[in-house]
């Protein structure tokens, strides 16, 4: 009852008892609601986003993941903030990165601010939108913005707070922001592809030619470290990596490249492979590829792998 009570007071409603010993309890409660004229819009904006929910309360991630569903969020849990990372990671290398994190303040080991600090090292505003959920933020409110939250809403989530959060989040950034929709140029970027398909290798070449990238192709792993560790330091822009090759497969060609004391061993390393299973994905991230894309290969998913990384 406490906690039905406190809900209650946030709402601005209240409640009254009606009992009767031996008979039963009646409860009665009033909640001032009003119509939201830009409600469909919000949910329209929502609908098919993905999102993550980050708490050590399993039960409040539960309850938030049937409230986003219900807007039509697809939303993923995670129980504290290393396992959250993760995930942001493992989402983003799949080209269906989240776009929306709902992060508690207070968690065990690393809280939501510090989780913030950790997501806008890796991707920007316009990239994930961060909500810190919480009772009440007014202590924090300024140091959370500074880590990169976005906006508050209070805890437990509800739709109507949630579509509130995104419709003032969207006023923002149309009001203070101009939104930058030029490209990188990739014309004259060099990449380095190994597969050992010669026709995949042929059709890549050819889509790659499409933004006027070179292109230099080693047929399996060894080849492809031998010709980074023979290029001079920064030739490369980008290596476009087949996992299953002879003589040495991509995975472990990625490890010794990442193992090198080159000034460019943090080249962006992208998976290129028909296995696009999670245990996959997350086999091509430990061995330090940047992102994962499943054959057949789409343009533009490519390139735009390709301008984010490069």
């Amino acid at each position: 009852m406490a906690i039905t009570k406190h809900i209650i007071d946030m709402m601005c409603g209240g409640i009254e008892v009606d009992s009767e010993k031996g008979k039963g309890t009646k409860f009665e409660i009033r909640i001032p609601l009003g119509i939201c004229d830009d409600g469909n819009a919000m949910e329209d904006e929502l609908e098919g986003a993905y999102a993550i929910v980050v708490d050590d309360d399993k039960t409040a991630c539960e309850h938030a993941v049937m409230v986003l569903g219900r807007l039509g969020v697809k939303a993923d849990i995670a129980l504290n903030a290393e396992d959250a990372m993760m995930m942001i990671n493992k989402q983003s290398s799949l080209m269906n990165p989240y776009k929306y994190a709902f992060l508690d303040w207070k968690m065990p080991n690393k809280d939501g601010i510090e989780l913030t600090k950790d997501i806008r090292r890796s991707y920007g505003h316009d990239e994930i939108a961060i909500f810190l959920t919480t009772y009440n933020w007014d202590e924090i409110m300024e140091t959370a913005m500074e880590a990169g939250v976005d906006e508050f809403i209070a805890k437990p989530l509800f739709a109507g707070g949630i579509l509130k959060a995104v419709n003032v989040l969207t006023e923002k950034r149309s009001k203070g922001k101009i939104v930058d929709e030029s490209h990188v140029d990739l014309s004259g970027k060099k990449v380095l592809l190994a597969e050992d398909m010669e026709i995949n290798a042929e059709i890549m070449k050819q889509i790659l030619n499409l933004k006027a990238i070179e292109v230099d192709v080693a047929t399996n792993g060894e080849e492809a470290f031998e010709m980074f560790l023979n290029s001079k330091e920064g030739y490369y822009d980008a290596i476009l990596m087949d996992i299953r090759m002879p003589v040495k497969n991509g995975l472990e060609a990625c490890e010794e490249i990442r193992a090198t004391d080159r000034k460019d061993a943090n080249i962006p390393v992208i998976a290129l492979t028909a296995n696009a299973f999670d245990e996959d994905v997350q086999l091509s991230l430990d061995a330090g590829m940047n992102a994962h894309l499943s054959k057949p290969v789409e343009p533009d998913a490519l390139f735009a792998m390709l301008e984010r990384y490069v």
